[in-house]
């Protein structure tokens, strides 16, 4: 089948009442767009229409190339749930080095994530596991987060590692790292992970707003002591208040 550079989540299968699991459907789809992607070198654009999406038990793995367009903040809004997998975290999307050899070698490239909503206050863990993330992706190359609503993750809200030549603009994180007692890794509302590029990383942090999270508002992180401490990051224009910490690395 060949896929078209855009297509509307609706006329591939998700629907968006709320109560349907639109993660078989939704995997299903990006890894089409991924694999048409991967096969012309075009990116390809999803689409989703005004509507709760059910993310439930499993997240997706995100795949090269894809990106996610949504109606606007409460809008589109994915709702993230795990009753039949309660040990296991339920990002909307992930694609990490632990559990799917990401790293530079093996990294998204050129992918949007806007306009859209992230609930996840349905997902909880019986213990606090950091990938509890609402947005979980590590080495993207030319990415772009935008316009995005992420609220009531068990841990990090927008926990995305190593981001070359991206920018993070109007990201509002609210209460999470909601099963964070306080001493854990993550529970950030925008957790960064940084060194994974080498000497310079260059990604700009602009316009975003972290409350109420359980430990950092936005957090930059260096992810291994003998990793060299990248040069080119740049916060600029964010709020950050009622966390446990406001800006910290």
């Amino acid at each position: 089948m060949t896929m078209p550079l855009t297509v509307d989540a609706n006329e591939q299968g998700l629907i968006g009442d709320g109560a349907t699991n639109v993660q078989p459907a939704f995997q299903q789809l990006v890894d089409a767009l991924g694999e048409a992607c991967a096969a012309d070198g075009r990116p390809r654009i999803m689409h989703v229409p005004a509507g709760r999406y059910l993310i439930q038990d499993k997240p997706v793995l995100w795949r090269s190339g894809v990106s996610l367009i949504g109606a606007g903040r409460g809008a589109t809004c994915f709702v993230l749930r795990n009753p039949g997998s309660p040990t296991s975290p339920v990002p909307l999307a992930w694609f990490i080095a632990a559990k799917h050899g990401a790293g530079r070698e093996n990294h998204l490239a050129d992918i949007t994530f806007a306009h859209f909503e992230v609930d996840g206050s349905g997902a909880r863990t019986e213990e606090y596991d950091p990938l509890a993330k609402g947005l979980g992706l590590q080495y993207v190359l030319r990415g772009r987060f935008s316009d995005l609503y992420i609220h009531d993750a068990g841990a990090t809200g927008f926990g995305c590692d190593f981001l070359q030549d991206t920018v993070v603009e109007g990201v509002l994180a609210e209460r999470c790292g909601a099963q964070d007692p306080g001493e854990k890794m993550g529970g950030a509302g925008i957790g960064i992970g940084v060194g994974g590029w080498g000497s310079v990383e260059r990604l700009t942090v602009t316009a975003c707003t972290a409350t109420g999270n359980g430990t950092n508002g936005i957090f930059v992180e260096l992810q291994q002591e003998d990793w060299q401490p990248p040069r080119g990051i740049r916060i600029t224009a964010c709020h950050a208040e009622d966390n446990r910490f406001g800006l910290s690395d």
